[in-house]
């Protein structure tokens, strides 16, 4: 059964990972305009709080 979940896994983020390495590239390379740059930093602002958020919850629940 786990190993189905991480199959499943795999194929659901793989055009996500591909996406984030393309822009790795890029910005490595030094071509990734500033519009874009600030884009991918609200995004990744915008999943660390709620990653927080989560954490914040199981925390939460855990000490009922």
């Amino acid at each position: 059964m786990s190993s189905n979940l991480a199959i499943k896994l795999r194929s659901g983020t793989q055009q996500a990972h591909t996406s984030a390495e393309t822009f790795m590239k890029c910005f490595l390379q030094g071509v990734v305009d500033r519009d874009c740059n600030a884009q991918v930093l609200k995004q990744l602002v915008l999943r660390l709080q709620r990653t927080r958020s989560g954490i914040r919850e199981l925390y939460r629940a855990s000490c009922d």
